[in-house]
């Protein structure tokens, strides 16, 4: 793909890049190149599909094919990550500021869990006695 692009564009020959250009030059005009063919192919489809959208709001729903090879420095966004979690779901870091409620609450919800666990031992191990 990369020497036909070459070849189409600049009129380079393959002996030519082979012994005249070294393999990082090869590979930013390979990155080039690729780039460049879907910068291309954006154009024409995004052309295209002004073309054949009925509305506006058909119209704001192009997306452009992703360029294969971005910045070097590019890194991808990060995805926002939950530092705190919500007031029912932290336990002991808060407790202190707990309304009476809420301290009964956590009391009824911690003792149906031990009841559970105990029950589910008694069950993997078979000691249950109904």
């Amino acid at each position: 793909m990369m020497v036909d692009t070459l070849a189409s564009r600049y009129g380079w020959s393959f002996s030519e890049m082979s012994e005249n250009m070294y393999w990082e030059d090869m590979y930013d005009m390979y990155e080039l190149c690729a780039n460049s063919d879907v910068l291309e192919k954006n154009e024409g489809m995004r052309f295209n599909y002004m073309i054949h959208a009925t509305t506006k709001k058909a119209l704001e729903g192009w997306k452009d094919i992703p360029i294969p090879f971005p910045k070097r420095n590019w890194t991808p966004p990060q995805e926002s990550k939950v530092d705190k979690l919500p007031q029912t779901f932290r336990r002991f870091k808060n407790s202190s500021k707990a309304s009476p409620e809420q301290v009964e609450r956590a009391k009824y919800v911690k003792k149906r869990v031990d009841e559970n666990y105990k029950k589910m031992m008694a069950i993997q191990y078979g000691t249950l006695s109904e």
